[in-house]
């Protein structure tokens, strides 16, 4: 195979690829770079793209790959919880933890 037709045949396969698995895609990295930024928006971005794969497996009939992005949802809307809730019972603001061994930024 030429470099020339292993180049069209990478563009055709990314061609045949739904739209609604682009969006997917796209949510997904929303999410890493938002969670990198410590941004609260990074859990909608997790549970939306987790919700597109879901009915995207759903209708291929993956079965558990369809279970596990419930799960991912799950775990979504727990972390969007937790996050807004902020750290323990008392209720304050979570730590950031980029930054410094002991928690500051």
């Amino acid at each position: 195979m030429t470099l020339a037709g292993a180049l069209d045949a990478i563009v055709a396969a990314l061609a045949a690829i739904p739209p609604a698995e682009w969006v997917a895609v796209l949510l997904a990295f929303g999410y890493l770079i938002l969670a990198v930024r410590q941004n609260a928006w990074c859990w909608v971005c997790a549970i939306a793209s987790s919700a597109i794969f879901l009915v995207l497996f759903a209708q291929a009939g993956l079965v558990m790959q369809a279970a596990l992005q419930m799960f991912y949802i799950a775990m979504g809307i727990y972390g969007w919880r937790a996050w807004r809730r902020g750290a323990g019972e008392s209720g304050g603001e979570l730590p950031c933890r980029a930054g410094a061994p002991d928690g500051t930024c």
